[in-house]
């Protein structure tokens, strides 16, 4: 039994490596795993030791985990606009101010656009934090560039609906004057001080056997999703970027009426579907927006099935 625990150990310890060089090189940073990709959040904020005067520009429709962490911590936020899923970039840039301290793009439903490039320009210019939110993003690009290796610090997410799905965990990846810092903020182990930071945030050593099983299919993974989503363009007007053409999710967009009557008529026929996902702190979107399903067991007639409804609704 030892000697088998031992073994298991040092598979383990196999894993980890492998993980840890993946991510490296999907990003070119270095990297930290934690228990969820707001934990990852969570920790980059801290790591970047704002005070009650310096603000963070984030968006105003995306995952609620932005939100929260910066609540959570009393960081000042300021609300810019989006553009469909994605940061209104030049919105986010007229709304620097001297005491922006980070930016947060955050790569809804793993879309990611180029003007991401333009805001890394003027942020590294400002000397502002980009904090890239690819957490449905694994695997994206965006001019040949990768998903989570654009800004000074990002994270993804293993969470349900995520290309590698454990079940929660999470990954940051971090410039050098950040990753010492989120290191030791995601390593310590106190369970007398459960105050915000102080329990333990990092990824369980168990959880690194199937993520690197997930590696070995990531490839084929992707091809599943690009399929699936090229089978919807066929029959669809569906969100597109000028990223990568395999996101996590199929988005539509329609006007608030139409996309209450498409939600119900899917509804109808026991089709799952997300409308009315995150908040959104200024706009319109929520209204607006429906996934569509996007599982890897889709075939090509339950997408023409779905595009039929959906085209129905006028």
């Amino acid at each position: 039994m030892i000697e088998r625990c031992k073994d298991n150990i040092e598979i383990n310890e196999d894993n980890i490596q492998k993980c840890t060089k993946f991510f490296e090189t999907i990003t070119g940073k270095k990297v930290v795993f934690t228990n969820s990709a707001t934990s990852a959040l969570f920790n980059i904020i801290q790591a970047l030791d704002l005070t009650e005067t310096d603000e963070v520009i984030i968006q105003s429709y995306a995952h609620p985990a932005m939100y929260n962490v910066l609540n959570v911590l009393g960081i000042k936020y300021i609300i810019a606009k989006n553009n469909g899923l994605m940061l209104d970039i030049d919105d986010a840039i007229e709304k620097i101010t001297p005491n922006t301290k980070a930016i947060m793009y955050c790569e809804v439903n793993g879309f990611i656009d180029s003007n991401i490039l333009k805001l890394k320009k003027i942020c590294t210019e400002k000397n502002i934090c980009l904090i890239e939110d690819s957490a449905p993003s694994l695997g994206q690009t965006v001019n040949g560039i990768n998903a989570g290796s654009i800004g000074d610090a990002s994270v993804f997410s293993f969470s349900s609906s995520k290309l590698f799905f454990l079940g929660g965990g999470g990954v940051a990846a971090l410039s050098n004057s950040l990753y010492d810092k989120v290191k030791r903020l995601t390593s310590v182990i106190d369970y007398n001080n459960m105050e915000p930071g102080n329990m333990s945030l990092y990824l369980s050593k168990l959880l690194y056997i199937p993520l690197a099983n997930h590696i070995d299919h990531f490839q084929e993974y992707l091809d599943i999703r690009e399929k699936n989503f090229n089978i919807y363009k066929k029959y669809l007007d569906i969100y597109e970027t000028d990223g990568s053409n395999t996101p996590g999710a199929c988005t539509i967009f329609r006007p608030e009426n139409i996309a209450r009557k498409i939600q119900n008529q899917l509804k109808l026929f026991k089709i799952q579907s997300r409308y009315l996902i995150y908040p959104d702190l200024i706009g319109n979107t929520r209204n607006e927006h429906i996934d569509l399903p996007f599982h890897s067991e889709l075939t090509e007639n339950n997408i023409k099935l779905i595009s039929k409804i959906v085209n129905s609704c006028k």
